[in-house]
């Protein structure tokens, strides 16, 4: 299960998606596809994960493993502050948190305005919108190379 791009590349009508931070990079998820926005300080951290979660969090009494998203991508850490936010999102997985750097807002796009990604886009990325300078990942690819001695002992839970 694909969950941004088939909506992203093929959705003929206006798109809503939520504007959010890494780094100095702005990306963006369809609000479609978000279960929830949580602020970064219920992370619980959970001893003997891989450095990618950062722990996990309580969401309506159903724990969700919390990926940072520097760390999956190859950024450089930073504390957590009162900027960061997690993004929850169902996954093939079940639910998975992302944390982000900073949560911007929700835009919403015109027909057209999503284009597929140019070659020299990494693979996680499942489409660009040109006139905002954002990306938008292909969350599920993100999570799908995960450890699986990890993902699959957690998210199966």
């Amino acid at each position: 299960m694909n969950l941004l791009a088939p909506t992203a590349i093929l959705h003929s009508g206006e798109m809503r998606v939520v504007h959010f931070q890494l780094e100095e990079m702005n990306f963006a998820a369809d609000v479609e596809e978000i279960q929830a926005i949580c602020w970064a300080y219920p992370i619980i951290p959970t001893p003997d994960l891989p450095e990618y979660v950062e722990g996990e969090l309580y969401l309506r009494d159903l724990r969700v493993p919390v990926i940072n998203l520097r760390c999956l991508l190859g950024i450089a850490p930073r504390r957590l502050d009162e900027d960061m936010r997690i993004l929850v999102m169902q996954t093939s997985k079940g639910l998975v948190g992302m944390l982000v750097d900073k949560l911007h807002e929700v835009i919403k796009l015109p027909p057209g305005a999503v284009m597929p990604p140019s070659k020299g886009h990494p693979e996680y990325i499942s489409a660009v919108v040109p006139g905002c300078n954002l990306l938008l990942p292909d969350f599920e690819r993100l999570i799908d190379g995960l450890d699986e001695s990890y993902s699959g002992e957690y998210f199966e839970r």
